[in-house]
């Protein structure tokens, strides 16, 4: 059985894989055989050999193949494309498990692609928000054996957004710190990290003032407490990009914050938060200060500027 499991919302689609692994080997309790191939660490193995070596020893097999498409080469997707033409019936095998697993959303140009999503078990996992994040949330919530009001529901995704990694985290803390009680919003404020995300508001709303002493002395802030210079630019670029989104239908003159909501694929809470923000910024600034944004991070990561440099810069000049 071929597994194709790829998209976005990698929390979503590790827990598959997760599921996946957990059934193959209650099932193949022995003589089985488990193997990861993480093309994201720079391995260099064919996939061929891992299937034929595997086999001299066990007659139930898992392979679990990550980011082949995002990290593999062009030479190692034809490799294994032309590795399952030649394997006949490998999509209905039994006694052979391979899960590709991908954390993000292919090309889907390439042949392997085509052959995967035609034939394998095939799941998208599309990054959720707006009311599929909030029924996530409650429907996590009542999994772990909780329950969380509305008050506390908005609080939670305007403090972690759309992170679902830190979001299980939070949730279960939360859940077990109420021990079947109600999370209100008060919980939420009390027990989740949300300094980071509050000093970003802080941070768009001094700049949207032109108060740009107040919002350099609030980066400074986050930078001398310990947080991480990056996840630092990663909350800017996710509130700058929600302002373009929200800003593209308010600046078009909808003013009604459900409806943007709906559109824009976000809470209503975060949009009305949004456009309160919007007051000090024009669509063109917004699309300036984004694309500023992209830019650093990009010179950032490929060691063109030092990160923070590159956001007091940032913060010094909009």
């Amino acid at each position: 059985m071929i597994y194709f499991l790829y998209g976005e919302d990698d929390f979503s689609s590790t827990e598959k894989l997760n599921e996946i692994k957990d059934q193959f080997l209650n099932k193949n309790a022995q003589g089985s055989s488990l193997s990861v191939l993480d093309f994201d660490e720079g391995i260099d193995l064919d996939l061929r050999s891992v299937i034929r070596l595997e086999g001299l020893f066990s007659s139930n097999k898992l392979v679990m193949v990550k980011n082949i498409f995002k990290s593999g080469g062009i030479d190692t997707l034809r490799q294994t494309f032309d590795l399952f033409e030649e394997m006949n019936g490998v999509f209905d095998d039994k006694e052979l498990a391979v899960v590709f697993w991908e954390s993000e959303n292919p090309k889907k140009n390439t042949k392997l692609f085509k052959m995967l999503e035609k034939n394998a078990k095939t799941h998208l996992f599309e990054k959720i928000s707006g009311t599929k994040l909030s029924r996530w949330i409650q429907d996590r919530v009542e999994k772990m054996g909780g329950k969380i009001s509305k008050d506390g529901l908005e609080k939670l995704i305007s403090f972690v957004g759309d992170d679902l990694w830190k979001m299980s985290h939070e949730i279960e803390k939360l859940v077990s710190y109420k021990d079947g009680e109600e999370i209100a919003g008060g919980d939420v404020s009390e027990l989740v990290s949300a300094n980071i995300t509050k000093d970003i508001f802080g941070a768009i709303d001094a700049l949207g003032r032109r108060d740009k002493n107040t919002a350099i002395k609030m980066l400074h802030n986050q930078l001398e407490s310990g947080d991480d210079p990056f996840y630092v630019l990663s909350m800017y670029v996710y509130q700058f990009r929600n302002l373009l989104k929200i800003g593209s239908f308010y600046f078009q003159g909808m003013r009604n914050n459900y409806e943007i909501a709906r559109v824009a694929k976000l809470h209503p809470f975060v949009v009305q938060k949004g456009i309160q923000q919007l007051q000090g910024f024009s669509e063109m600034e917004l699309k300036r200060i984004y694309k500023r944004l992209e830019n650093l991070d990009y010179q950032a990561k490929t060691g063109h500027i030092d990160i923070v440099l590159g956001l007091d810069k940032f913060v010094a000049e909009i």
